[in-house]
């Protein structure tokens, strides 16, 4: 992808409605819980996850009320923050930063405000969240594409939303959790570490819960044994940083946009994923 276009992850098939893990249509011949995990271990080993990037020996910033408005690194080469920081005025200090690759993380009623501000420098790639989302195959998406595309080139990624405290943290979460092998909670210690103004909603947090047990098994399964189109389940999310405050300083586009199919300059083509 070269700049000045802007990507839409395609859709991509999830768990089926009504599972409650990945394991559970296997039929191990086991009855005790503890056997079942015996089995599963040996079977499909845990693979071997990178370490989780450590903060011990690096003096903690204080967090600042107005720091919320700024980016932050999460881990090298990940940033997240608000649409703020990725608005026209902030072309210089996202340069400044390294960064190569914006993602924006929006409901589709946001697409005139939130919008890919700067795609003749930066490669997007655009999520955009309907009231029903499926989790799992925008997680899938976001982290081939980080780790295929941005890191073994040397790029750096923000990640944003609207206020970059719920609906965009829930993809970074995520991303880390499959990354890393952690669970939510260690990511999450670790992303409010960095930027401590996160406040993922009820409805997020229960699908990273869900998620958590998904990623385990996809990682472990070897892909022979694991059809994911037979794994669909709707997962649904709470709405979220739709409505910023009138007094916070985002800038946002005013001008609608036309029902094209085409990319107008400056402009995006309208979509729903």
């Amino acid at each position: 992808m070269n700049h000045g276009e802007v990507e839409v992850m395609e859709e991509s098939p999830v768990m089926e409605e009504g599972m409650t893990g990945a394991f559970q249509s296997m039929d191990l011949g086991v009855d005790d819980s503890d056997k079942k995990k015996e089995v599963l271990m040996d079977r499909y080993p845990v693979p071997n996850y990178p370490p989780l990037p450590s903060s011990k020996g690096q003096v903690a910033e204080e967090w600042l009320y107005h720091m919320r408005r700024n980016m932050q690194e999460i881990i090298p080469g990940l940033f997240l923050g608000p649409y703020a920081c990725a608005s026209r005025a902030k072309l210089d200090e996202m340069k400044e930063a390294g960064l190569t690759h914006v993602v924006v993380v929006r409901q589709f009623m946001e697409r005139n405000l939130i919008r890919a501000n700067h795609p003749d420098h930066f490669k997007y790639l655009i999520v955009e969240i309907m009231a029903t989302l499926k989790v799992s195959s925008r997680i899938s998406k976001l982290s081939t594409r980080l780790s295929t595309s941005v890191y073994p080139n040397g790029g750096k990624a923000l990640v944003h939303g609207s206020t970059g405290n719920s609906r965009s943290a829930a993809l970074v979460l995520a991303y880390i959790m499959s990354k890393f092998g952690v669970s939510l909670n260690e990511a999450s210690s670790l992303v409010k570490s960095k930027r401590y103004s996160i406040r993922v909603n009820n409805g997020f947090m229960d699908q990273l819960r869900e998620y958590e047990p998904i990623y385990r098994a996809l990682h472990s399964v070897p892909d022979k044994d694991c059809d994911t189109r037979t794994m669909k389940r709707k997962l649904y999310l709470d709405d979220d940083d739709a409505h910023p405050s009138p007094s916070s300083s985002y800038q946002f586009g005013a001008v609608p946009l036309e029902e094209t199919s085409s990319f107008p300059e400056g402009g995006e083509s309208p979509f729903k994923i």
